[in-house]
């Protein structure tokens, strides 16, 4: 009687392991071909991410320029920090972050933010244009005279540099063919009055 109870107990020991193996299986299995569409969802999403953040700093920083036309720099500052915080390369928010700061008399926060924006956009006029303006709000002419040059070879057709440039040469004292050069410039391609003017007094006090 007690070798067929043992019997019994050697069977369902046999099927309880088969039971077990079965399962472990099944799972194994079933984690190892999952759902597909899932696994490429969690493989894209870093990307994804990255670039709603790029969007979204976009978007912030667009609204904060108009808010720097509208010479409203704490509330061009507020979006400009959210649109950094979205995405710290993005670096048009950086350019304008320095003009904000350059509005405020903050020449040493802004010169931080457009050598920034210089080296994220591979050495674009506008932040090398800026740059040029707060050496030369603080009076270091030789120093904005460097970074207008830079602007002037990156972009020569923008009369905004066009402008800064030439008036960098005259409160050096230069008064050579380039800067003639560039006074008439603003003569013929400028629509800005106050400067044509400017550059039109300038030209007739270095004559020919």
């Amino acid at each position: 009687m007690q070798n067929k109870n043992n019997i019994e107990k050697a069977k369902l020991m046999r099927k309880a392991h088969r039971y077990i193996a079965l399962l472990l299986i099944t799972i194994i299995f079933t984690g190892c071909t999952g759902n597909p569409k899932q696994d490429k969802q969690v493989y894209e999403s870093p990307a994804e991410a990255k670039a709603a953040q790029a969007e979204k700093a976009s978007i912030l920083n667009h609204e904060a320029a108009m808010y720097i036309e509208q010479r409203q720099y704490q509330k061009a500052e507020t979006l400009l920090k959210e649109a950094l915080t979205e995405d710290m390369t993005y670096a048009p928010a950086h350019n304008n972050l320095g003009l904000v700061y350059y509005h405020q008399q903050q020449y040493y926060t802004a010169a931080w933010e457009f050598e920034y924006a210089v080296k994220l956009m591979d050495n674009a006029s506008e932040p090398l244009n800026n740059l040029g303006m707060v050496y030369e709000a603080v009076g270091q002419y030789e120093k904005a005279h460097g970074y207008y040059e830079r602007a002037y070879k990156a972009d020569p057709n923008n009369v905004q540099i066009i402008g800064n440039y030439a008036r960098n040469h005259v409160r050096q004292g230069l008064r050579n063919d380039q800067v003639r050069t560039l006074i008439d410039e603003i003569i013929l391609r400028d629509n800005r009055t106050d400067w044509i003017e400017w550059a039109k007094e300038q030209r007739a006090v270095m004559g020919k």
